[in-house]
This record gives structure tokens, C-alpha cells and sequence, in this order.
């Protein structure tokens, strides 16, 4: 006898939702279901097996992705037991982020009175790091940062307890360690960005510093490396992003606007 259920009554029998099912479908990992002559979707034993195969795999932790090698090509795949090893190692991350997060809050408990809407006294995370690795080059004053940065510090602490962010500072702050002449130049790039803060559109050299970032932006391994962190390693960025990167800020002068607005003007041809 074939079974043939409606997505309602398949949503049901395992627990998720019809648009989870039709998700699913959507990215491959389900076949094209037969359709009645209305043109509802049936479902076979064998859709919902492959259905209690993904959710299960869902609930072990396993990415969509990596569902998808397991089901659609196993002979490539790796062995159960290395996905399993593969999950307690991302678990056992997770739980050292958490011990650290932990000891953050009890830090701040002992503080007395404890307030958290003022930022912490101590250092972010990533700060702390570049202390340890630059030692006196090291320089950095809470009462004359910036706005930016000081909220920049806060987000620091707070995402710092997800793994793949912290590995991506890590990894940032050795580029950094490794290359001083790259962190000077950056320096002193991203000190003539924010002397742009209060200037206006017609500022003179603005096409000067431009050219500077331009150049740099393939030639500094730092800078590299800051694109990097965002996922856009060795591909052409927009000016807007470039921007981001380089003042941290939410909003832009005017000559800082039309500072990367000209690096966008520069690059136009390598984004075609």
C-alpha cells in the first residue's frame, strides 16, 4: 500500500511547520514531490524518512550544508564519527565561551555598586590581546577615545563569546603583531579618516588619501585581513564597506562621504 500525505499532514506527523518542508525542498535537500491533479503536493514513506533524517540531524547540531553531503553524496562524506567529533569540538568552544562569559558577570558582580549601562573599566577583549602581542608599541586611552570607539569596545565584549568572532580577531591581532609596518601605515591612514569627522565636502587632499586606500587595500596585509574578517577576503569590497572597516563609524562626515565615494569612483572598473 503507498502512503501519499498532504504537507499539512506531514508537518504534523514530524513537528515542523509546511514552509520548513518547503525550505527543505528548496535547497535540494528533498526530492520534487508528486502532485495531485490540483496541484497539492503528496509525499511518499520515502520523502518522510528523508524528513526525520534531516530533522534528526538538525537536533545533533549539524548545518544544512553539511546535511546536504551526508545525504547526497556519502561516499564523499566523512564518517559519522567524524561529524560527531567535529560537533564536540564546536560544543566544547561554545562551552569555553560561556565560562568566559561567566567569569565577566562575576567580575562585574563584585564590583560594588554594579552598573551596566556604564561601559567596563577593563579592556575589550581584542585590546587586551593587541596589549599582550605588542607590549609597549601598545597604546590606547579610554578617556580620549572616540565615540565609535567606545561603542565599538562594548560590541567587542559582546560578541567576543562567539567562537568564529574571536577566532577572526585572533587572527587579526597576529596579522597585526607580524607586520609593524603594515599597522603604522593603517594607523596613520585610518588617524587622517578621522580627522575628516567635522570637515566638509571640499576638503583639499581628500583624492590624495583616496588613492592611499586604494593602493592599500591590495598591498596592506592588515587591511587584507580586516576585509577578511568580514567574509570578503581577497574580493573587491564596496566603498561602503571599506568605510565600516576603516572608521567604524554609523554615519560619515561629509568629506568622509565623499572620501569613499571617490575610492568607489577609482574602483568602479574592478567591480564591473
Amino acid at each position: 500500500m503507498t502512503i501519499q500525505l498532504l504537507i499539512g499532514e506531514v508537518a504534523k506527523l514530524l513537528g515542523v511547520t509546511t514552509k520548513t518542508i518547503r525550505y527543505y525542498e528548496g535547497l535540494g535537500l528533498l526530492k520534487e514531490p508528486q502532485r495531485t491533479e490540483a496541484g497539492y503536493r503528496l509525499f511518499d514513506a520515502q520523502d518522510l524518512l528523508q524528513l526525520h533524517r534531516i530533522k534528526h540531524l538538525q537536533e545533533l547540531g549539524l548545518t544544512l550544508e553539511r546535511i546536504r553531503t551526508l545525504l547526497e553524496e556519502p561516499e564523499r562524506a566523512r564518517s559519522a564519527q567524524d561529524v560527531l567529533c567535529a560537533l564536540e569540538a564546536e560544543i566544547t568552544a561554545q562551552i569555553a565561551a560561556l565560562e568566559e562569559r561567566r567569569a565577566q558577570i562575576r567580575r562585574l558582580l563584585a564590583q560594588a555598586p554594579v552598573d551596566l549601562l556604564q561601559p567596563s573599566p577593563d579592556l575589550p577583549p581584542t585590546l587586551k590581546l593587541l596589549q599582550e602581542s605588542l607590549g609597549e608599541q601598545f597604546v590606547f586611552d579610554a578617556a580620549t577615545a572616540t565615540e565609535a570607539e567606545r561603542l565599538w569596545a562594548q560590541l567587542d565584549v559582546f560578541l567576543w563569546n562567539h567562537t568564529e568572532y574571536q577566532q577572526q580577531q585572533r587572527e587579526m591581532v597576529q596579522s597585526m603583531a607580524a607586520h609593524p609596518e603594515a599597522r603604522q601605515q593603517m594607523a596613520s591612514l585610518i588617524a587622517r579618516i578621522s580627522a575628516l569627522a567635522d570637515a566638509p565636502s571640499e576638503t583639499v587632499g581628500l583624492e590624495a588619501i583616496a588613492a592611499e586606500i586604494v593602493r592599500l587595500r591590495t598591498q596592506n596585509p592588515v587591511l587584507a585581513q580586516m576585509m577578511g574578517r568580514t567574509g570578503h577576503r581577497g574580493e573587491i569590497v564596496t566603498p561602503e564597506l571599506l568605510a565600516q572597516i576603516l572608521t567604524g563609524a554609523t554615519e560619515l562626515s561629509p568629506a568622509q562621504r565623499r572620501l569613499f565615494e571617490m575610492v568607489g569612483e577609482m574602483t568602479a572598473d574592478d567591480r564591473r
